[in-house]
């Protein structure tokens, strides 16, 4: 399919190579008359026609350099999302049955506790059907959990590339689409478009005489141009050609917003993405450091007792205390030190708010309680957050070693 696409490609720069020559003609024919009331003529325009006439460099197009992702990102504040005991759940209609009769309940996922901090690098993996697309909806805020609560700070910007590049309407034009309906296209439309990689002609085309990969590639235009610093992707490699794959997984290497994306291409998963939201069968939701790569190191130690004889004898595991003694691993360390981020974010945002409002009490007033109460309040918040730093110190250097 890449190789007809290129085929294709290679045919329509042929042809745009021929209407360029056409048009420099013309140029070069107007150029040589001379324009009214001009005693001199242009001469790198003239230069310019004669190279394209007599057959020189082509220009190189659209595809000619890398393709160019990053449109701005919006800026983003210390609070992304925050998921606390979520849980999600369906209900199921037998086939045949009376609404109402004959239903059970599905949990997708439940007791989901989950800090998306800025910076945040998260793939979410699992089986088919274990609410992955799911979950990528409540944090972007497009489902609501049947239970829990879920955090967004104020300056989130969400931008959202689900898998159903076929919602599209199949016959609006390109650059329409990328406008927007309450406005025109105009130059930074077209401008924005050529960065992407459709030419002119593909700019003015319906989308239904687009190939899958340029439909993932418009919706990736649609996302981007709305800013996002939020970035969630639900299977974004599917129908994406090898240059198109390599430029999105650069681009995302320097994202300076939050990344989630959930998919099936592991290679891609462990380039972008540098912590596993895992969801277990029953619905429990991990997050495992170390990327794809550690997540599967976790799943071949942890498939290791389960395939193994029955437990040891007290005499076996005595002797297996003295190797324990060594430390913990680093995929250990690296989940407490995540933990660790984690509490000192809500940490910082308690210390912020006391701060805040002990700012804002009335410090003229006969009666002082207050301002001692939340003053003792702001001690205490800020001793937990210096003794919480001092365990990722802890933590960063048995990392290290």
């Amino acid at each position: 399919t890449y190789l007809d696409a290129r085929a294709e490609r290679i045919d329509r720069e042929v042809q745009e190579e021929s209407t360029r020559k056409i048009l420099a003609r013309k140029e070069l024919a107007w150029l040589r008359r001379g324009a009214p009331a001009r005693s001199t003529k242009p001469k790198a325009r003239l230069r310019t026609a004669n190279e394209i006439v007599s057959g020189g460099p082509a220009p190189v197009g659209v595809r000619g350099s890398d393709l160019q992702l990053g449109g701005g990102t919006a800026r983003l504040g210390n609070q992304v999302v925050e998921l606390e005991d979520v849980v999600q759940r369906f209900e199921l209609l037998h086939p045949g049955s009376d609404p109402g009769c004959n239903t059970e309940e599905l949990t997708v996922f439940e007791h989901v506790d989950l800090l998306i901090e800025p910076g945040a690098r998260l793939a979410v993996v699992g089986p088919n059907g274990s609410g992955k697309s799911t979950l990528l909806d409540i944090i972007a805020g497009r489902a609501e959990p049947v239970a829990g609560t879920v955090k967004r700070g104020k300056t989130v910007v969400v931008g959202f590339a689900d898998q159903h590049s076929s919602d599209l309407d199949q016959n609006a034009v390109v650059r329409e689409l990328v406008a927007g309906p309450h406005r025109e296209p105009d130059h930074r439309d077209r401008a924005l478009l050529e960065r992407f990689w459709f030419d002119s002609t593909a700019q003015y085309a319906p989308v239904r005489m687009l190939s899958g990969g340029e439909r993932r590639r418009l919706q990736l235009v649609m996302v981007l141009a709305t800013e996002p610093n939020l970035l969630i992707l639900d299977e974004p490699t599917n129908d994406l050609d090898l240059d198109t794959l390599r430029s999105l997984e650069a681009f995302l290497d320097d994202w300076p917003g939050a990344l989630v994306v959930a998919s099936h291409d592991r290679a891609f998963l462990d380039r972008v993405a540098d912590h596993v939201l895992a969801i277990d069968p029953g619905g429990s939701v991990r997050r495992v450091p170390g990327g794809v790569s550690g997540w599967l190191a976790e799943r071949s130690g942890g498939a290791a007792p389960r395939s193994a004889a029955p437990k040891p004898a007290p005499k076996a595991v005595a002797a297996a205390v003295p190797k324990a003694s060594s430390g913990p691993s680093q995929y250990t360390v690296g989940r407490q030190l995540r933990e660790t981020e984690q509490a000192m974010v809500k940490a910082q945002k308690r210390v912020d708010q006391l701060a805040e409002r002990l700012a804002t009490i009335d410090h003229s007033a006969v009666d002082h309680t207050e301002f001692t109460a939340v003053g003792t309040e702001l001690a205490a918040a800020q001793a937990e957050l210096d003794q919480l730093e001092s365990r990722w110190l802890e933590l960063a250097e048995l990392q290290n070693t």
